[in-house]
């Protein structure tokens, strides 16, 4: 798929305009936090940028589809939806000598970059992988029409902007954790569900059958990943959710009980002191 085809479908999908902005004067500029230039699903022409001296500031960029890219010292393709960030003093080597290529991109200085990456461990100099690429670009996109609106950028949105982006790119460079447990997508699926319909009565069967286990298997691989019962969480979350309704005067306990999925008063009130060590109406 090339370059034209990439973007059509990330405009689809994303359903966000693809641009490409440099800034004669930075709309926010402080110590913290200079916006130099900005672009989002940037076809380019097959060739090579090569700018050994770099550009003098942090140069972010996605790549949409694979591209030969210079780092360590070596030319390498890279992955698909690969983010590479340089730092100020690094070259720039990267292209795609025959086809077209999208990609998405920042360049951008201050100390909030110069603190925050190496503190988050996301890698500099080098490439990682970015899943589908969203979180880049939806974070662009938010710089974008902060920094490009009606109203004059607001500096600490922007920083905190950034920062948000910094972080959620972190997800992806950091270290991952010794031996970790990986959550199957359906036991994080399953999980959405029991947040949202906490109230709704379900059995543990129902609950295996929707990951397609058997309950034993089941309620030790929801334990193993999320350190409790699906049974204690149903009620951590029912409980939890009642304790914020209580703060309404306009709720009786009785209606509250209802509200998160439990009929018997007596049963709610026994179960809400055992978790908080007192009563719902001391919650009140």
């Amino acid at each position: 798929m090339d370059g034209m085809w990439i973007s059509l479908y990330y405009l689809m999908v994303m359903r966000l305009p693809s641009f490409r902005q440099f800034f004669r004067k930075p709309p926010v500029k402080t110590a913290e936090l200079s916006i130099h230039a900005l672009g989002i699903y940037e076809i380019m022409k097959p060739g090579m940028v090569d700018r050994p001296a770099g550009t003098g500031d942090y140069l972010f960029m996605l790549f949409h589809q694979p591209v030969l890219l210079e780092w360590g010292g070596e030319r390498r393709w890279t992955g698909l939806t690969d983010l590479m960030i340089w730092d100020a003093r690094q070259g720039h080597y990267y292209g795609h000598e025959s086809k077209r290529w999208n990609h998405s991109w920042m360049h951008a200085a201050g100390t909030l970059f110069d603190r925050l990456i190496p503190r988050l461990g996301i890698p500099l100099n080098r490439p990682f992988p970015l899943g589908d690429g969203t979180t880049f670009v939806e974070g662009i996109n938010e710089l974008y029409k902060e920094v490009t609106g009606p109203a004059p950028a607001d500096p600490v949105i922007a920083r905190n902007l950034a920062e948000n982006l910094l972080r959620r790119l972190a997800r992806f460079g950091s270290p991952a954790p010794l031996d970790p447990v990986p959550v199957p997508e359906k036991f994080f699926r399953l999980k959405r569900q029991l947040d949202e319909q906490y109230a709704r009565k379900v059995t543990l069967q129902e609950l295996a059958s929707r990951v397609c286990l058997s309950v034993p298997h089941f309620c030790a691989e929801f334990k193993r990943h999320f350190q409790m019962s699906p049974i204690d969480y149903v009620i951590h979350q029912r409980l939890h959710h009642a304790r914020f309704l209580l703060r309404d005067r306009n709720l009786k306990v009785a209606e509250v009980a209802a509200r998160v999925g439990y009929d018997d008063l007596f049963y709610f009130s026994r179960l809400f002191k055992k978790h908080f060590g007192h009563s719902p109406r001391q919650s009140i």
